[in-house]
């Protein structure tokens, strides 16, 4: 992370002490890049508040819930193989892998299920609606981010169990 990252974000979450966290990121702007890179384009779209500028949200055409908003899916099992191979594990490690998982778990669904949502408990409501054999499984990983622990051995089990069985759907 840049240095001029850090620094607005560390000024934004003293600004506002209630944001648990800011993700700041830089691209180059073209007229057309919400063809040029749609992920991009959906999350400004979806996820994001312009804080300083022109607001390019109004520019770019609405999305609808499809393969072009799967985000987290595309790199799960990088991620999930990155926190495998950790050899110690933080309360973050734990909070940011389960919320990936979650996050891929919804995106399973997203076109059945023709909703856009961000909200982890919502994201663990639909993925158990079409998969309530694994409910429990979602289940543990939303009270994993919402409690993180560093026990590395049930951590690393449950990641790699349930990565597996998403990335294998």
């Amino acid at each position: 992370m840049a240095d001029w990252q850090f620094d607005l974000q560390k000024e934004l979450q003293s600004e506002f002490p209630f944001v648990k966290e800011v993700e700041v990121m830089l691209t180059q702007y073209f007229k057309d890049f919400y063809q040029k890179n749609p992920r991009l384009a959906m999350m400004i779209k979806t996820q994001s508040l312009c804080i300083y500028g022109e607001d390019l949200k109004e520019k770019i055409p609405s999305f609808l819930p499809n393969k072009k908003m799967i985000i987290n899916l595309t790199w799960l099992k990088e991620d999930v193989n990155d926190f495998l191979r950790k050899e110690k594990i933080t309360q973050k490690d734990c909070q940011v892998i389960t919320k990936k998982m979650i996050r891929s778990g919804f995106e399973l669904v997203i076109e059945k299920e023709q909703k856009f949502t961000t909200d982890l408990y919502l994201c663990y409501q639909v993925f158990s609606k079409y998969f309530p054999e694994k409910e429990n499984a979602m289940r543990e990983l939303l009270h994993l981010y919402l409690n993180p622990i560093e026990e590395d051995f049930y951590l690393k089990k449950t990641v790699k169990e349930m990565g597996i069985w998403i990335l294998k759907q």
